[in-house]
């Protein structure tokens, strides 16, 4: 249940987090799920006058404040201080990288609880979407793809192609990805998106309208 006006109140002031000027949003996603995209797309329709931000996970956040995943006021007083930091003043938005139970499929960088940041963010009434692959099996090869490309097995890493002649490059290559478990990995990443989707609905009410799928 949510607290009482008085203790958020409280909770507020004892916070030292800058005051959110705006409110940019949260993209609650996976890697190599479109995220770079999203940003570019809202920095160019605002013709420049906003960026993207960095992207937040849980180690990101103050650390302990959030690690449980319960909700708590530490835990909204570090997402909030991580939004209003004035070295990303201006962006349209930020990354919530999410962790997938999967450990070759993604950094793991988050905690799968998401109820404190869930409490956090609909607390400060933060916009946010979940942006997820809708053929799952695409975010495994891609992020198993590039995974190599950082080691260096590719001849050098490059995250996503800027032009014709770097997205030609890419297509030539075939990389030998490890087919074992796909199958189990694509039923846990699907669990994963439920999880977080409940998380949200928990705290938000309806979520329907913020899931959006790229291809």
């Amino acid at each position: 249940p949510a607290a009482p006006p008085v203790a958020r109140a409280a909770a507020a002031e004892s916070c030292e987090a800058p005051p959110l000027a705006a409110r940019p949003w949260l993209a609650f996603t996976f890697p190599r799920s479109g995220s770079g995209w999203f940003v570019e797309t809202l920095v160019a329709r605002s013709g420049g006058a906003l960026r993207g931000g960095e992207e937040i996970y849980f180690k990101k956040l103050r650390p302990g404040d959030c690690a449980t995943g319960r909700p708590s006021d530490a835990c909204a007083c570090s997402l909030r201080r991580a939004l209003g930091d004035p070295r990303n003043k201006g962006s349209v938005g930020y990354k919530f990288m999410l962790k997938t139970p999967s450990r070759r499929f993604a950094d793991q960088r988050g905690h799968p609880a998401l109820d404190g940041v869930a409490a956090a963010a609909c607390g400060a009434q933060v916009p946010f979407v979940f942006l997820w692959r809708r053929n799952v099996l695409r975010r495994l090869v891609s992020y198993d793809a590039n995974r190599l490309d950082k080691l260096g097995a590719r001849g050098g890493h490059l995250a996503h192609p800027t032009n014709a002649a770097e997205a030609a490059a890419q297509r030539a290559t075939r990389p030998h990805l490890n087919a074992t478990d796909l199958a189990k990995a694509i039923d846990r990443e699907l669990d994963a998106r439920a999880a977080a989707e409940a998380a949200l609905t928990s705290f938000c009410g309806a979520v329907e309208s913020r899931v959006h799928y790229y291809e």
